[in-house]
């Protein structure tokens, strides 16, 4: 199996060592458990078993999330990431506008990562991931049945700019999406589209994060969660 994942070098990051050949190192990405449509306030997402023959000299630790606002379904990018392209996922999903998932206690400047941290040291077993975005309560993620975490935006809140904003809508949250769409998620021109089809689409993808040697960050491909919808009220 090890053999065949050197072949394949999906997510692969060939770095180059003292005696002049690369190293291969592959982290294995997670897995849909059920594409959200809309329909659900859901993603799920499984990872597997993180040993020598699934990743390859890549110590995994959990995984990252990112999103998009979206007015429209039919705009919603399934394809963010591009396999050709030498960039690493978290950088190809950020030049196409998506944002990485928080904690509710993170600071915009010093967010945790990985957001949701999962240690297969001590046991070797696959994990569930479930997130719950909701339009009028905290948004959350529950690792197995642990104690559900409250997630937020990657954005600052206008009053406190330390502080993360939720995906609640609107009128729920005193200034949670900037009007005429100064926040950095949502510009100008899709505020004033969300107002217009008066619903949000939030589309998401996950990915594995792990470390080379020490310290060195290594990610998986990233994997498209599907989107949740809810109504969009303005203030």
């Amino acid at each position: 199996m090890k053999t065949l994942l050197r072949l394949l070098l999906l997510g692969a990051v060939l770095l180059e060592v003292g005696c002049g050949l690369p190293d291969t190192y592959y982290l294995a990405p997670p897995s849909v458990t059920t594409l959200a449509t809309g329909t659900s306030p859901q993603f799920q997402f499984s990872n597997p078993i993180h040993d020598l023959n699934h990743d390859i000299n890549v110590t995994f630790t959990g995984n990252e999330m990112y999103y998009k606002f979206y007015a429209n379904i039919s705009d919603i990018d399934s394809n963010a990431y591009d396999s050709t392209n030498a960039s690493d996922a978290a950088s190809q999903l950020t030049a196409k506008g998506f944002f990485p998932v928080c904690l509710s206690t993170d600071q915009v400047s010093s967010r945790t990562v990985p957001v949701v941290p999962i240690d297969f040291s001590t046991a070797a077993s696959s994990s569930t991931v479930t997130v719950t975005v909701r339009p009028q309560y905290e948004s959350t993620y529950q690792l197995n049945t642990n104690t559900a975490v409250n997630i937020r935006r990657d954005v600052a809140q206008s009053a406190n700019p330390t502080q993360c904003k939720t995906f609640e809508r609107n009128y729920f949250v005193s200034n949670n999406y900037a009007a005429g769409g100064a926040d950095a998620d949502v510009s100008a021109a899709l505020y004033s589209a969300m107002q217009l089809s008066g619903n949000t689409h939030i589309a998401m993808y996950a990915m594995s994060y792990g470390v080379i040697g020490s310290s060195t960050p290594s990610r998986s491909i990233p994997v498209y969660l599907g989107y949740i919808s809810f109504t969009f009220t303005a203030q």
